[in-house]
């Protein structure tokens, strides 16, 4: 597991210094109020969190001591996933996001993710009621925050919402 982080933790720390580098180079728009956040504010908070993160993660792989007789893919040899966990957990959760971006800009942000939300809480078995009552806090917590209060424009459905 060790080679695993420190390849995926140096990865990851290329694509936060890309992705910052980019959010230095954006342009703000002219209708912008002194003293405002711009648009690159948010793409450089992900990048330094996914930086300082990674950056752990790398550390913390050249400080872990193993038991002789392990290999990188963990203690005992154990895959991260079982076959079963992958074929159960993994794989329809990812299946869902999948759909969740292709539907995105069919049925629009607030429907499309009210039914990813339900989804996923349909795959980790949670009562329906609760999946949908997550949905709907979810959904309304990111859609006020992305959409009225940072003013970035949503995917909309075909019922105009």
């Amino acid at each position: 597991m060790r080679l695993a982080e420190r390849i995926s933790g140096t990865v990851l720390i290329a694509l936060a210094l890309f992705w910052a580098w980019n959010a230095m180079h954006l342009r703000k728009p002219l209708f912008l109020a002194p003293g405002a956040i711009g648009p690159s504010a948010y793409p450089l908070l992900v990048s330094g969190a996914l930086f300082a993160l990674s950056g752990l993660l790398v550390w913390k792989s050249f400080g872990e001591r193993r038991p002789a007789g392990t290999d990188d893919a963990g203690a005992g040899g154990k895959a991260p996933f079982s076959p079963g966990e992958l074929r159960e957990g993994v794989l329809p959760v990812a299946a869902a996001f999948l759909a969740y971006l292709l539907l995105l800009g069919v049925l629009g942000y607030i429907l499309s993710t009210f039914l990813f939300i339900v989804a996923v809480g349909g795959l980790l078995r949670t009562r329906p009621g609760l999946s949908a009552t997550a949905g709907m806090l979810v959904t309304a917590v990111l859609y006020g925050l992305f959409h009225l209060w940072l003013g970035v424009p949503l995917p909309r459905g075909p019922l105009g919402w």
